[in-house]
């Protein structure tokens, strides 16, 4: 005669199977906390790189232009920067001879601007697209020691309010060929 409790069936029980759960439970927490912040991390890493790469685009050109430079023209404002190259060494200065670094508007992201390289003679070309977020230029002429330099001050961030605050980088460049 068999018992009553004994039917020979195997299981598992309530109290097993809430462990085993409860248990899944806190390995997937972790693993979706672990998920979410190595993708953080490389959203905040592509965001530097991003910005640091357009920064250094532009700034190589840049200083390459002003170290070519005889001159800053009088037009040149604290976000535009007008400088004179004697292209031909006639040292008499024409239309043609300057280059114009401004910052113009992004049509696709109006927290950042596109830094704009124009010459006398019509051509514009984008240096930097998009990552640049304010650029400044400073020339002090009543000072003639430091006449033939010209501070450049960059604010940078490839996503603005995203990952990383926005960071700024001032540099110095000498111009070589100033009369």
């Amino acid at each position: 005669m068999a018992r009553r409790g004994d039917t020979g069936q195997s299981g598992f029980t309530l109290v097993e199977l809430l462990v085993v759960v409860l248990m899944a439970g806190i390995l997937g927490a972790m693993a979706l906390v672990t998920f979410t912040s190595g993708s953080e991390a490389l959203g905040r890493a592509d965001d530097d790189s991003r910005g640091q790469q357009d920064l250094r685009i532009v700034s190589e050109r840049l200083s390459r232009d002003v170290r070519a430079a005889r001159g800053v023209d009088a037009g040149s404002t604290g976000t535009s920067l007008t400088i004179w190259i004697d292209a031909d060494a006639n040292y008499r200065k024409s239309p043609a001879e300057t280059i114009t670094w401004s910052l113009s508007t992004n049509p696709d992201d109006p927290k950042h601007f596109n830094v704009q390289r124009s010459t006398g003679a019509g051509d514009t070309a984008t240096v930097g697209q998009a990552l640049v977020s304010g650029i400044a230029f400073a020339y002090d002429a009543s000072d003639v020691t430091q006449s033939r330099v010209i501070t450049v001050t960059m604010t940078y961030d490839a996503i603005v309010d995203a990952y990383l605050t926005q960071k700024q980088v001032t540099y110095k460049v000498r111009m070589r060929n100033v009369q």
